[in-house]
């Protein structure tokens, strides 16, 4: 008789327990679900979505709490979206900005023996076979590539380099193939792809000012010193690839924002009406 009314105690005692834990529980979920709308409220989105993935994961068994939360989430995406909406836009303005003052700064040169033209600073655009230098080009699609010509000596280079003190940037190097690694009498000439040459690119932005060595290598080092126009020429094709760059990375996400604060709007919408639906 002891041992089965002990039994009953301990049985009444854990649903006891239990029925605490669920409130307690239910208080908890309930909590989060508040403190997440006052985040929306407050314009701190990110914070309120954290809330809500805690109480979708934490307390999954509470229908009716995570059917509130189900309408809340997408009022913090929507709230995301605009905010990352308005950065991107302002991104945008500034490098169109930039774009409008840099494009004044290139022709076009259509050369017959290519199947596309590219855009070069004019200073720049003078016959690559009669000169030792580098040309910095920007080719139809905004890509930053360069054409390295060494005329007169005859060293086989595979690569090129720019100098400023023990700082420098190399070039892959390209090895001859008679395409783009070419030699003709005593001129030799390497187009190097954007991929290969953006390292120099950089180097030449952050020296804009600087007048800085080139040295073309191969069986062995010939070095000429580049002057300012030069140096900006190869600094401003280089910003240009960039500046283009950015400006279409930005334009597709507003394209995909645009489509998530749709999303996030007709999810509002279709939330709402099953909580209405649920209430009658």
């Amino acid at each position: 008789m002891f041992s089965a009314v002990n039994k009953w105690v301990i049985v009444i005692f854990m649903l006891v327990i239990l029925a605490s834990c669920s409130n307690e529980n239910e208080r908890m979920a309930k909590q989060l679900l508040e403190d997440s709308n006052a985040s929306i409220l407050c314009g701190n989105y990110y914070r309120a979505v954290d809330l809500l993935d805690s109480l979708q994961e934490t307390y999954p068994t509470f229908v009716e709490i995570q059917r509130e939360g189900m309408h809340l989430r997408p009022k913090a995406i929507e709230g995301i979206t605009l905010m990352e909406t308005a950065q991107n836009d302002s991104l945008i303005s500034v490098l169109e900005h930039e774009h409008n003052l840099l494009k004044d700064k290139f022709s076009f040169v259509n050369n017959n023996e290519l199947v596309d033209g590219y855009y070069v600073v004019p200073e720049m655009n003078r016959p690559i076979f009669d000169y030792t230098a580098v040309q910095p080009r920007l080719s139809v699609d905004g890509k930053f590539y360069v054409i390295s010509s060494l005329n007169g000596i005859n060293i086989g280079h595979t690569a090129i380099s720019l100098y400023l003190g023990a700082e420098n940037a190399t070039t892959a190097s390209v090895g001859y193939d008679g395409e783009r690694n070419y030699r003709s009498g005593n001129t030799e000439m390497i187009t190097f792809m954007p991929e290969e040459c953006d390292t120099l690119g950089k180097f030449a932005f952050l020296h804009s000012d600087s007048r800085l060595s080139l040295k073309f290598i191969g069986k062995r080092i010939h070095s000429i010193t580049l002057n300012n126009n030069e140096v900006r020429a190869i600094a401003t094709t280089y910003r240009m690839s960039c500046v283009l760059s950015q400006l279409k990375k930005a334009r597709l996400r507003k394209e995909f924002l645009e489509q998530q604060l749709l999303l996030a709007r007709d999810q509002i919408a279709r939330t709402y009406q099953d909580s209405v639906n649920v209430e009658d």
